[in-house]
């Protein structure tokens, strides 16, 4: 998991505005338990909102070890605005916006 935590810190210069990384299962039937945990776990207020708690690294972390060990995870970037939320892979993000990102 470091190697990856890492590779996220490192990425955070390619993103555009309002786009943000989240480390994730990459098994799409663990994606949505994995955004309510990470509901539950972030702290929140009257004015937050799902990206404040999905942008929350420390929260990713708690998250990540409340599900099984030999879960799989990844990188997506979240593209949020206008009422609506996207993601991507890591991959998919740096093709779509030419990245050259190792």
């Amino acid at each position: 998991m470091e190697e990856l935590y890492l590779k996220e810190k490192e990425f955070q210069k390619y993103l555009k505005d309002n786009h943000y990384t989240l480390i994730a299962p990459v098994n799409p039937n663990l994606f949505e338990p994995f955004i309510k945990t990470i509901n539950k776990i972030a702290p929140s207020n009257v004015f937050s909102t799902i990206d404040d708690s999905l942008s929350n690294k420390d929260a990713v972390k708690v998250a990540i070890q409340n599900f099984p060990p030999q879960t799989e995870y990844q990188i997506y970037v979240i593209i949020s605005g206008r009422g609506m939320m996207l993601h991507a892979t890591l991959e998919e993000y740096c093709e779509r916006y030419k990245i050259k990102f190792e």
